[in-house]
């Protein structure tokens, strides 16, 4: 598990003020949290204090104490603190949504001003994440959640609470974001460099990094005779885009920021983002691009509370600081301090799933970008396509559904994000990204949107867009399938077009692509390119794009999207005999080409035998699953070091290298097991490797088929191939 590290300190410097300002050169201090979690419980941190608030399950320390068990305590920093709780029920104080008494003296205790901070996660079966972020407005406290919802009892919790002091920085009024990078004497909108640029922030060379803003204070005006606006109460102001920089629409005065590698920018600038609306402003993640203007306001949600995170670019080392003005930036009068920091985007809390239904956050805690049910955040997307260029499969167009309803249809828990092309009334804007959180299945205009399916709907020229941002580096698993909705109508006799892109920061590729009839379904494996999705290698932030195109018409575009992604750690399959893997470059002996993932096709099943693994491979239970194959012939698991590239009778080998035959199997109902439950091996064992030892060994199953009249060139077959780095 890797864990997240302190903040870094940035640097500032303050083109107007012509100086240097260190932002916070204090050493950082830990506080070490040490808990016997069940459930979900928070830890309120606030000076030299302590307290837990508890909501789901036992309280902290306290399974099982109806029963004789021995209470655990809370260990702070080495102090053992025994909470006393209300017992007013039971001595678990099960699901008591309440608080424990109050710890004090802390040490250290955390500061009562400007403060940064980060997790570090030491021991973790569940989720763990921060809650709230120190901030003057809720009295520099911090809240840490532990999400133990795991069944089987209690487990061990330990987080470093890592924090130091930083020093505000000073933004002025005056600062012209369009003037941000570019040399002295550069004038625009009647403004010049230095005397109107931005304040400028060094970030640190880190490969996948966000930075946060809290205790934003101060206030600015366009003009000596005009009002003063906080960082986000002034009313909406348009600009348009200048020496490559992006336009923008928010409020007036509001604080803002544009992003910039080491140079400035010598082509097109990036779309205009739209703050204007206090829906688009209530973010919990964003992703500005490079020289792409966007709004930070007092850096918090519309509670008051929780700290925005704001996605670094990749290549960007600068971020610099304005304000939000029309034209004429030298006569603006007033500025903001705020605080800053830079933190890592290490992942704190592995998944072992990640469900697009289950993850969809409903109000009040919506998001767009979505964290996982892990807590790392910026990992579902909800987007569209840009409308100029239909059925364009370009990342860098897609923009974000900013707004957000709870009562789509008129039917309250139809919760829907949702962009601006207004419907009819009740009905959600398109596109639309939503869920029924009904709890029940809901009959809408026509057609039933059952409980807890998520309904994506695109429009005219329009895609909608469900991203899915990978928060580690290794191979996963995607299952699903789309399906149609709203198959009541014939407005919308075209049905729809799918796909699953992969984006890697500088190349867009589709991987399976998939087209509905009205009333159709189709699962993600069973369409063109779906056997890649078996164990797709990936990249901490690459990003899958599953889109849904309307084709020419949306009156019955309603479309069911199951997702489900998973770590792929029981190895991975190559070998397909659909015709189309590149893995290999024999094709199947007479044309007798599989569905997509599976070996070549047999005289009993044209789709061919599959060949899959389950388990994990560090918990050395990896099983494999051959299906697919004649009723009750012989097969044999074969194993091999090397790799093969051969027509073997009606199928094609590509296991090489020194051979092996690991079991032999008589099939039941065309199904093996490798092992099997009578087997006293495991499949390493069998294979004669030892678990860690990075030993490499491809599996494939050889079986019967005989039928001399289906392929004349023999009377076998083989599975595709499982290859597992041991």
């Amino acid at each position: 598990m890797r864990s997240l590290r302190s903040p870094i300190v940035l640097h500032v410097v303050s083109l107007v003020l012509a100086f240097v300002v260190l932002a916070g050169s204090a050493r950082s201090e830990v506080v070490r949290v040490r808990a016997w979690i069940d459930g979900r419980s928070r830890i309120v941190l606030q000076g030299d204090t302590a307290q837990w608030q508890h909501f789901d399950w036992a309280a902290p320390g306290r399974l099982n104490c109806d029963t004789g068990t021995a209470i655990e305590p809370t260990i702070l920093s080495g102090a053992t603190w025994y909470p006393n709780w209300p017992d007013a029920e039971s001595c678990e104080n099960r699901d008591c949504g309440c608080s424990s008494d109050l710890f004090t003296g802390l040490v250290p205790s955390l500061p009562a001003s400007n403060f940064s901070i980060a997790l570090h996660v030491v021991q973790s079966r569940g989720a763990t994440m921060i809650a709230e972020y120190p901030s003057v407005t809720n009295g520099w406290r911090v809240v840490i959640e532990f999400d133990d919802g795991s069944p089987g009892g209690a487990d061990w919790y330990e987080v470093d609470v890592v924090f130091n002091a930083i020093a505000p920085v000073v933004v002025s009024a005056q600062g012209d974001p369009f003037l941000a990078g570019q040399p002295d004497g550069t004038t625009t909108h009647s403004d010049t460099a230095p005397q109107q640029s931005p304040t400028l922030v060094a970030l640190d060379a880190l490969a996948c990094s966000f930075v946060r803003f809290t205790d934003v204070a101060g206030s600015a005006s366009y003009g000596p005779a005009n009002p003063f606006y906080g960082p986000e109460d002034g009313p909406s102001q348009a600009s348009a885009t200048d020496l490559g920089i992006s336009g923008y629409s928010m409020p007036l005065c509001a604080l803002l920021g544009v992003f910039l590698p080491d140079t400035t920018n010598g082509g097109l600038p990036p779309a205009a983002l739209d703050f204007s609306s206090p829906e688009s402003r209530n973010f919990a993640t964003l992703e500005p691009e490079l020289f792409q203007t966007f709004f930070i306001g007092d850096g918090l949600r519309a509670d008051g509370i929780t700290a925005q995170a704001f996605r670094v670019p990749t290549g960007a080392t600068r971020l610099f600081l304005g304000v939000c003005d029309g034209h004429g930036w030298f006569n603006n009068v007033g500025g903001f301090d705020c605080t800053i920091a830079q933190y890592p985007c290490d992942v704190s809390n592995p998944c072992g799933e990640w469900n697009l239904a289950a993850d969809f956050r409903i109000a009040p805690d919506q998001e767009n970008p979505n964290r996982d049910a892990c807590g790392n955040v910026g990992v579902w997307h909800f987007l569209a396509s840009d409308p100029s260029t239909p059925g364009v499969h370009e990342p860098s167009t897609y923009a974000p559904l900013t707004g957000f309803i709870t009562d789509a249809f008129l039917v309250d828990g139809l919760e829907s994000w949702q962009g601006p092309n207004v419907m009819a009334p009740g009905y959600p804007n398109l596109p639309s990204i939503a869920i029924n959180a009904t709890g029940t299945d809901q009959l809408v205009e026509g057609f039933t949107w059952p409980a807890g399916v998520v309904n994506v709907h695109p429009y005219f020229g329009q895609m909608v867009i469900v991203g899915w941002r990978s928060p580690y580096t290794g191979r996963v698993t995607v299952t699903g399938s789309v399906r149609d909705l709203d198959d009541t109508c014939a407005s919308s006799p075209d049905g729809v077009a799918w796909t699953i892109d992969h984006y890697d920061g500088v190349s867009n590729e589709t991987l399976v692509m998939g087209a509905l009839a009205d009333g159709g379904a189709q699962e993600f494996r069973l369409a063109d390119g779906g056997g890649r999705l078996v164990a797709l290698a990936l990249n901490e932030g690459d990003f899958l794009y599953f889109t849904v195109d309307p084709l020419s018409e949306i009156g019955c575009d309603s479309t069911a999207l199951d997702i489900v992604i998973r770590p792929a750690t029981s190895g991975a399959p190559f070998c397909f005999g659909d015709g189309v893997d590149a893995t290999h470059s024999t094709p199947c002996p007479c044309a007798n080409d599989g569905a997509p993932g599976h070996g070549c096709g047999n005289s009993l099943n044209p789709a061919g035998a599959l060949l899959e693994g389950s388990g994990t491979i560090e918990q050395d239970d990896v099983t494999l699953l051959a299906t697919g194959m004649p009723s009750t012939v012989a097969c044999v698991l074969i194993e091999g070091d090397g790799l093969e590239d051969t027509p073997l009778n009606d199928g094609v080998r590509c296991v090489g290298g020194n051979l092996r035959r690991v079991r032999v199997r008589q099939n039941i109902q065309g199904t093996s097991t490798f092992p099997d439950d009578n087997d006293p091996w495991t499949l390493s064992q069998r294979s004669l490797v030892t678990v860690g030892s990075g030993a490499t060994r491809h599996y494939q199953v050889y079986y019967r088929n005989a039928s001399v009249t289906f392929c004349p060139s023999g009377l076998s077959n083989l599975t595709n191939g499982w290859t597992i780095v041991w």
